[in-house]
């Protein structure tokens, strides 16, 4: 299914408290779903701010789907959103599915191991430190206070 088949992006609560942001199709008994994204808003009342976090809800990597059915009984609510928050989960869902951007975030990140030198061989060979001598300097601490 394309996005253009969709009716809108919804914001979805189910009644499990979690939050979406979707594509959506309504039917009489299930809401269809494409590129689900869960959202998390967070108050803080001192700084009279909130803020928005978006989160990959179920990664392909999990499942490989095209498109959810929830059943509408663990739909809370359906609503549309503001442009605004409809253009953030535009540029959210090119991150998340589009598979350039996926096939990167999944690639193992490989670290360059350094060959080491002798001496830098030797130095760390001369801190390491036996069972032994570490739980009898533990237990020579034993009776000091500790701050």
């Amino acid at each position: 299914m394309s996005d253009e088949n969709f009716t809108d992006i919804r914001f979805i609560r189910l009644r499990n408290g979690e939050d979406l942001v979707a594509y959506t199709i309504e039917l009489p008994t299930s809401l269809v779903v494409r590129k689900p994204i869960g959202v998390e808003v967070e108050t803080h009342l001192e700084m009279n701010r909130q803020i928005l976090t978006m989160y990959e809800w179920l990664s392909p990597s999990v499942a490989k789907y095209d498109s959810l059915t929830l059943n509408m009984d663990d739909v809370l609510f359906c609503l549309p959103v503001q442009q605004e928050f409809g253009e953030r989960y535009v540029s959210m869902c090119e991150i998340l599915f589009e598979p350039e951007n996926y096939e990167g975030r999944m690639a193992p990140k490989k670290e360059a191991k350094k060959k080491m030198s002798k001496e830098e061989l030797q130095e760390r060979s001369n801190n390491v430190v036996s069972l032994f001598e570490a739980v009898a300097d533990l237990l020579e601490k034993k009776d000091k206070p500790v701050h």
